[in-house]
C-alpha cells in the first residue's frame, strides 16, 4: 500500500489486493459538503434486476457518453464539478494514478441513491469500463446502517477484504479486471432512514 497526494483526487491510498483499487480522502478540489447540500431530490429513475448481478437503487444521469450535460436544472456547483472531471488535467491525473490511459476515453457521470433495502450484489464491471471513480456524499453514515462498499476477493458476498463507509470526504477508484469483485451492502431500514448518495465517474475503453 502506498499513499500519494493529488489535487482533484485528494490523498490517494493504493491497494494491490485483491485487485487494483484506490481509497481517496479529501480535501478535494471541490467541496463535497456543497454537493451534498445541493444533491437533487428529483429526476431519479429506480433500477432493479435479479440474476447473476442483482441490484436495487435509483440513478440520475448527469453527463452522458456523448458529453451532453443533463443537469441544467441543478445548482451550478454540479456543472463546475462535471467540468472539472472532464478536463485534460483530470484525465492525466487519473492516468498517472491508475496506470491506464483515459485521455481519449468516453466519460459518463451519474448520481446514485440507495434508500432503505437497496443493494448491489457481488460483480465485476463490464469489459468496456476501464476506471470507475466514486465520491460519497453523506455527511454522516451510521455504522450499523449497511450500505458499505465491499471490496471482495471472490464472488462470495462474505469474502470481504475491505469495507468503505460512504461518508463525504472519501471516495474510491476501481480499476476494472476479471478479479475486481465488489458489492454494496443492503441499506438497512433503520430509524435514521439514511439514503446513501454518491456521484460516479466512469471512463470507458476506447473503441478500436
Amino acid at each position: 500500500m502506498t499513499v500519494t497526494s493529488g489535487t482533484f483526487l485528494g490523498a490517494v491510498e493504493s491497494h494491490d489486493e485483491p485487485f487494483t483499487w484506490f481509497r481517496l480522502s479529501g480535501p478535494f478540489a471541490f467541496d463535497p459538503g456543497v454537493l451534498a447540500d445541493r444533491f437533487p431530490a428529483t429526476g431519479f429513475t429506480a433500477v432493479q434486476a435479479e440474476g447473476d448481478k442483482s441490484y436495487s437503487m435509483n440513478v440520475r444521469p448527469l453527463l452522458d457518453r456523448s458529453e451532453r450535460y443533463l443537469g441544467a436544472d441543478l445548482d451550478q456547483a454540479w456543472r463546475r464539478f462535471v467540468e472539472g472531471v472532464t478536463t485534460r488535467q483530470f484525465r492525466d491525473l487519473v492516468a498517472r494514478t491508475t496506470g491506464h490511459a483515459v485521455s481519449e476515453s468516453q466519460v459518463e457521470v451519474n448520481l446514485w441513491e440507495y434508500g432503505p433495502d437497496c443493494w448491489l450484489s457481488p460483480h465485476v464491471d463490464k469489459p468496456d469500463k476501464v476506471v470507475t471513480i466514486i465520491y460519497y456524499l453523506n455527511p454522516q453514515w451510521p455504522a450499523g446502517n449497511g450500505g458499505n462498499l465491499l471490496i471482495l476477493a471472490s464472488s462470495r458476498p462474505d469474502d470481504v477484504v475491505q469495507r468503505v463507509r460512504p461518508v463525504h470526504g472519501t471516495g474510491v477508484i476501481l480499476v476494472r479486471s476479471d478479479q475486481s469483485w465488489h458489492a454494496v451492502e443492503r441499506v438497512r431500514d433503520s430509524e435514521a432512514a439514511a439514503v446513501r448518495r454518491s456521484v460516479q465517474i466512469i471512463f470507458y475503453r476506447e473503441e478500436v
